[in-house]
């Protein structure tokens, strides 16, 4: 037996045609793309992660009405039926934020990623 922990984009499809078997799902809830299958955390492994995730970051500096110009406009392109459609046969869910609520998932998985490379002694070269 071989396992695998990998995006649910990448292996959604071969789940659904029986070449694999999910054990588990990363994320706070379960996928609804599997409802069926357990989040790690339902299996007793708390500290699993949060599972992957996507988002689109400006360059720094850039005016907050540009911000949010284009939040507003990836909002709007969220809540288009065929893209919504196309996400979700691929395995995603989407996950409207604000710039703000971004910037924090992004600033708390960075402090536990350099948790985690802290504690398996992971340096740079």
């Amino acid at each position: 037996m071989n396992a695998i922990t990998d995006n649910l984009s990448s292996t959604l499809p071969h789940v659904k045609s029986g070449r694999l078997r999910a054990l588990a799902v990363l994320g706070a809830s379960r996928s609804p793309q599997l409802p069926g299958v357990p989040t790690y955390a339902e299996l007793g492994f708390k500290d699993m992660g949060e599972g992957g995730w996507f988002g689109i970051v400006a360059p720094a500096g850039t005016p907050a009405p540009i911000v949010t110009r284009l939040n507003q406009a990836i909002h709007k392109a969220m809540q288009n039926p065929e893209f919504k459609r196309k996400v979700e046969e691929s395995g995603g869910t989407l996950v409207p934020t604000t710039p703000d609520q971004f910037k924090v998932q992004i600033q708390q998985a960075m402090a536990r990623y350099a948790r985690v490379a802290k504690a398996a002694n992971i340096k740079l070269d």
